[in-house]
């Protein structure tokens, strides 16, 4: 969840400009080693998504046994 927040922090930064969140994002986080890969883009969505919707995603994993990851449960809410 706190890389969730962390992206929507920055997100809220630069809402029209993705540009300017992508070099944010290359400065602020992976620039100093705080994850080791960048992550695939629907991963970062799915983070951004629990860290705003945390109840409701423990609520689908809950519902949903078979749903086990935040991307998951984000991919979940997406096609229903």
């Amino acid at each position: 969840m706190t890389y969730g927040k962390a992206l929507n922090k920055g997100r809220g930064l630069f809402y029209d400009d993705d540009k300017g969140f992508g070099k944010w994002k290359q400065e602020k986080i992976y620039s100093i080693n705080l994850i080791k890969e960048i992550p695939y883009h629907l991963d970062e969505q799915a983070a951004m998504w629990a860290a705003e919707n945390t109840d409701l995603m423990y609520e689908i994993m809950e519902e949903n046994p078979r749903i086990k990851t935040v991307r998951g449960a984000h991919t979940y809410v997406r096609i229903a």
